[in-house]
Formats: C-alpha cells, sequence, structure tokens
C-alpha cells in the first residue's frame, strides 16, 4: 500500500524535504557550472560545450525516449516489482 494513501499528512513534509534537497542542489551546481574557476584554471570552451551537450542530450531524453532504452527501463521496473523479464510488455 502507497505510504501517501496510507497516511497524507506525510505528503507536506515529504514536499518540504525534496524542495529543501533540490534547492541545495541546484544552489551547488549552479556554482560548479558559472561561478568563477579555482585559482590557476581558466574557463574553456571545452568545458562550456561539454556542459551544452549534456544538457541537450538530457532534453532529448526528456522528450523522446529511444525504443532501446524504453525495454531496458520496463525491464529494470519489472526486475524491481518481481517479475520475470519475459512479463515485459512492448
Amino acid at each position: 500500500m502507497a505510504t501517501m494513501k496510507s497516511w497524507p499528512w506525510l505528503t507536506l513534509p515529504l514536499l518540504v524535504g525534496f524542495g529543501v534537497g533540490l534547492r541545495r542542489l541546484f544552489r551547488h551546481m549552479q556554482r560548479m557550472v558559472f561561478g568563477e574557476p579555482p585559482p590557476g584554471r581558466s574557463r574553456s570552451r571545452r568545458t562550456c560545450c561539454a556542459v551544452v551537450v549534456h544538457l541537450v542530450l538530457v532534453l532529448l531524453l526528456g522528450l523522446a525516449i529511444p525504443a532501446f532504452l524504453s525495454r531496458c527501463v520496463r525491464a529494470g521496473h519489472a526486475a524491481h516489482r518481481g517479475a520475470s523479464r519475459y512479463d515485459v510488455a512492448g
């Protein structure tokens, strides 16, 4: 049985926890990506290019997941819930 169905009052602390965690993560990630480089290092186009490539890949995967990756995710979900790999449709 789902926790939110059994104890709906836990929804608020869960959402607050997610909010605090994501805020802290974004705060540190923003410093790492857009902050000043450490002493002895300079900014390079190569590092900015890597960030842009990863952002584009994440965006593309968010819009359309390829069939092989979708099957892989479904198989992982089936294994997690205890079904055999032959029970996976798709």
